[in-house]
């Protein structure tokens, strides 16, 4: 037959807490830290939240194409054939300007983009 206080049902609410001090202060402890925690992890929220929304509302097309960026990875993009094609040709237009850079540099010209 089990003991209705050890579970807390009796009349001490964390169950035989007169038999053993150590669990009531454990108890009380572990109950402050969650506290704390409650509270850093809110104020995180709003350190990210805040700055997060300023960056929206100022320029909501950048945040579209960041979030279909995200989403795209997390789908599982990154390793597919269409990203393989569109970073070939990012490089090779990017590479492109970065030689023609180089090469203005190299000369004393400035390069036409």
């Amino acid at each position: 037959m089990r003991n209705e206080d050890s579970y807390g049902i009796g009349d001490d609410p964390i169950g035989g807490a007169d038999n053993n001090p150590g669990v009531a202060r454990a108890a009380r402890k572990v109950g402050e830290s969650l506290g704390e925690l409650g509270r850093a992890l809110s104020d995180t929220r709003e350190g990210i939240v805040e700055p997060l929304a300023g960056f929206i509302q100022e320029r909501p097309i950048a945040a579209v194409g960041i979030a279909f960026g995200v989403g795209y990875l997390l789908a599982g993009g990154l390793f597919s054939r269409t990203t393989g094609r569109l970073l070939g040709l990012g490089w090779r237009l990017g590479g492109m300007a970065i030689a023609k850079n180089i090469f203005a540099s190299l000369s004393g010209t400035e390069a036409d983009l």
